[in-house]
């Protein structure tokens, strides 16, 4: 069970996942090997699985971002080989399988509607059990950090 320093620690990194754990540990106010120690638990329990750069991909190219909803065609699906063949496609920053009208979600960074296009016509008609798509253009987003 995390508690509220675990928390804190996580915003903390949310915001800046270079912070020096000295640094962190200033900025909480607790004991450098505390925050050490807290940081070592978070990553071995899998709660922190890692460090990334968040990168703004529109100014990489990629300035379009899209939701495709997938559909498949009725029987049940084999989850890992579903998402390794959606994972093959480099375009599709992540994918999520769910429950409803739609087998899948994926979201795509693409760099025109012609780019686009060719995800959703060729790319990913190549995995197997697509049959169809809806897709949604981002006009507007936000990612917020998880919850307290």
């Amino acid at each position: 069970m995390l508690d509220e320093l675990d928390f804190a620690l996580i915003a903390q990194l949310q915001e800046n996942a270079r912070k020096p754990v000295t640094q962190l540990a200033r900025e909480l106010k607790r004991p450098t090997a505390t925050v050490r120690e807290r940081l070592s638990r978070l990553e071995d329990c899998g709660v922190v699985q890692g460090y990334t750069a968040a990168l703004d991909v529109a100014k990489i190219g990629f300035p379009i971002k899209a939701l495709v909803h997938i559909s498949t065609s009725g029987q049940a699906v084999d989850p890992d080989g579903f998402l390794h063949g959606l994972g093959q496609i480099p375009e599709v920053a992540s994918a999520d399988l769910l429950t409803g009208d739609f087998e899948a979600v994926v979201t795509v960074h693409v760099r025109d509607i012609e780019h686009l296009s060719r995800i959703l016509y060729k790319d990913l008609r190549e995995v197997p059990e697509v049959t169809g798509t809806t897709t949604s253009v981002v006009l507007l987003g936000r990612q917020w950090k998880i919850p307290r």
